[in-house]
């Protein structure tokens, strides 16, 4: 993978420089596939005082795909926290804020809970404890994961029930009405 850079200046408050970058990708000597998936606007504004990027909120999400909104909400529950504020008292963010927001985002696409992951923060840093604990939240969250599977085969099953009773041609009332309306004419559970 070869990665292009370019920089263009942006009026902004204060002057800085903003990167994008393309991911161009080789398929072999004749052929050049350019992926133009042009990551989103990142700052590299320093401050001075840290000697660091930091990014804006708007940044981090544009860069994780996380709403803004949201962002702000995992910031109350503890879950990332921003380095400081600008003199306009915008929140800023450094990269370890950029990659905890990576982590928290891939981890609810995982379906982990913001409890299960605030225990896997709490994890960061340390030793030996750490992987049995992490492993242990795996494990229950495994064990979630294939129950829910379990009851929507139950369910998958009762709906495919209740389909077959009617073909959608009948006089009177119709069976997928009643059996969605009367709980007790279920086959089983679910």
């Amino acid at each position: 993978m070869v990665v292009v850079v370019s920089t263009m200046p942006v009026a902004v408050a204060m002057p800085c420089m903003v990167m994008r970058v393309f991911f161009v990708q080789w398929h072999g000597a004749d052929s050049l596939s350019c992926i133009l998936s042009a990551s989103n606007l990142v700052s590299t504004a320093p401050v001075a005082s840290r000697g660091f990027f930091m990014f804006s909120i708007g940044q981090l999400s544009r860069a994780t795909g996380v709403k803004v909104t949201t962002i702000r909400y995992y910031e109350e529950m503890g879950l990332i926290a921003h380095e400081g504020r600008t003199a306009g008292n915008q929140r800023r963010y450094s990269q370890a804020g950029l990659d905890r927001l990576g982590f928290v985002r891939h981890a609810r696409d995982l379906g982990l809970s913001l409890e299960s992951i605030r225990a896997l923060v709490a994890l960061e840093g340390k030793d030996g404890t750490a992987c049995a604990e992490s492993h242990a939240i795996a494990e229950a969250h495994l064990h979630d994961v294939r129950d829910r599977i379990r009851r929507l085969k139950s369910l998958e099953r009762e709906l495919v029930r209740i389909q077959a009773s009617c073909d959608g041609t009948g006089a009177g009332p119709c069976s997928i009405v009643t059996a969605f309306g009367d709980h007790g004419l279920c086959a089983g559970g679910h």
